[in-house]
């Protein structure tokens, strides 16, 4: 399974997939980057064995393995438990990306980026890009940030 490595640029934060640069099995692949707007940067790394268990999904073949409503979920409970000052959030973004496919081959594996509002006082607040986001694999792993670089 070759990884590919790509770039995404928005104005304001900056999004973009990591790639790991050669394969090896017994260490960590970047999934995401997201740069703040105070210039650091939240990082999800996983183990490469973790992602060589991943199963393939082909879109065009019918719906993910994991549901969009399961992965917010799973998302959810995990930054509850990462944030229990705060009792509820909005799901204010979704994606669901591949970080990997053979060449010449459909399909490949994915994750799910998931950004959320924070809900206080029964206002929705519009967090910055990263601070309140859950990445999840499609066998349901939650992946947790590598912290700020």
């Amino acid at each position: 399974m070759k990884t590919l490595q790509r770039s995404i640029a928005v104005i304001g934060p900056m999004i973009f997939s990591l790639g790991a640069a050669g394969y090896d099995s017994t260490k960590t692949t970047g999934l995401l980057g997201v740069g703040t707007q105070q210039g650091a940067q939240i990082v999800w790394e996983v183990a490469n064995n973790r992602l060589d268990a991943q199963q393939d999904w082909v879109p065009e073949d019918g719906a993910p393995p994991l549901s969009i409503p399961r992965a917010c979920e799973l998302g959810l409970n995990w930054l509850k438990s990462k944030h229990p000052e705060i009792k509820a959030f909005a799901v204010r973004h979704i994606e669901l990306q591949t970080y990997s496919q053979d060449e010449g081959k459909r399909g490949g594996r994915w994750y799910y980026h998931i950004d959320y509002n924070p809900i206080v006082g029964g206002h929705t607040l519009r967090g910055e890009e990263g601070t309140f986001a859950a990445v999840v694999l499609l066998d349901g792993y939650v992946v947790e940030p590598s912290g700020m670089q």
